[in-house]
């Protein structure tokens, strides 16, 4: 399933849902918002877990859920590498 950039969203599985919230250019580098959530455990409800900024390209418009999933979990994981000052 392919996600646009623009307001779109998709729930996998496992209680992840992911919704993106635009496409930007931040410091020449074209971004998209993805709000990372997660389906509370007696499923009345999602919580939103994190916000990442996901490199795209200047021409993409979509990218595959998984695939896009995948770069939200990566950025999560290189963002709490990150030291804090």
């Amino acid at each position: 399933m392919r996600m646009g950039f623009e307001n779109d969203g998709v729930d996998f599985d496992d209680g992840v849902r992911l919704m993106t919230e635009g496409e930007i250019r931040l410091d020449g580098v074209f971004v998209v918002t993805v709000g990372l959530y997660r389906k509370q455990p007696d499923g009345s409800a999602y919580v939103r877990e994190a916000t990442v900024r996901v490199p795209t390209g200047p021409t993409a418009r979509s990218m595959d859920a998984k695939k896009l999933r995948t770069a939200v979990e990566r950025r999560i994981r290189d963002l709490d590498d990150l030291p804090i000052y």
